[in-house]
């Protein structure tokens, strides 16, 4: 199964990689199947990795967009500093 991975939006991107079924035990979470010289990771379906670019695309300009809202807010704070 393929997935596309957000978690590390912000140094990697979105990257794809190929992936276990998730258990049937309700946590929905995915492993990636380890290569020679890697480890195996854990995601969290639907917040960490999505069965679908066009979904993870959306959740990482989300957090983009969440990500510079921030940002401004903090700049507007450190501008209103006096000493």
């Amino acid at each position: 199964m393929k997935v596309w991975i957000t978690k590390y939006w912000e140094t990697q991107g979105i990257y794809e990689v190929e992936v276990d079924e998730p258990k049937d035990d309700g946590k929905d979470y995915v492993f990636t199947k380890p290569e020679r010289g890697t480890l195996m990771q854990m995601f969290k379906l639907n917040r960490d990795a999505f069965t679908s670019k066009a979904n993870a695309r959306s959740d990482v300009l989300f957090k983009r967009d969440k990500r510079v809202k921030s940002l401004k807010a903090k700049i507007v704070e450190l501008e209103r500093m006096k000493f």
